[in-house]
């Protein structure tokens, strides 16, 4: 499940700097309402892995007094086959549907990372209710 803000905001990205950690910087803060839908990515994979193996070991040992004493011999036949099948779809929705604010959670950073003495710039991020996404979804454009 997509989602996207208005394109009204710069955005600053160090790549790793001093500390290593990549951080992004916005000009303007962002809010719950700024949430649209976008589309829906479906993926759905089978993965299988089938073996067959045969193996015989053995030992043969020299009862005389001869320099050999023992061989340690063996054979084995191996087969695998592997399965791997996938789908994807994606289906953007044009236009763009409003995001029903309650399913987005601002959330600070704190003390995330502190060790690292980031420089985040921008200091929160928004958690997503999947199952609240999920309905609103449904609601504004049909059953997924």
């Amino acid at each position: 499940m997509g989602f996207v803000t208005p394109a009204d905001a710069n955005v600053t990205h160090t790549n790793g700097g001093a500390s290593g950690i990549h951080t992004f910087t916005y000009d303007r803060e962002f809010t719950a309402s700024d949430f649209s839908h976008s589309g829906l990515l479906y993926r759905d994979q089978y993965k299988e892995n089938e073996m067959h193996q045969i193996q015989i070991n053995g030992t043969w040992t020299n009862l005389g007094d001869g320099f050999i004493k023992t061989i340690e011999f063996g054979i084995s036949d191996v087969e695998s086959a592997f399965t791997d099948t996938r789908s994807e779809l994606n289906t953007p929705l044009a236009p763009v549907v409003a995001a029903d604010s309650s399913i987005f959670k601002k959330v600070l950073f704190g003390d995330f990372m502190d060790g690292f003495n980031p420089n985040f710039g921008t200091n929160y991020y928004f958690e997503i209710d999947p199952s609240a996404a999920i309905n609103c979804l449904d609601n504004k454009c049909g059953t997924i």
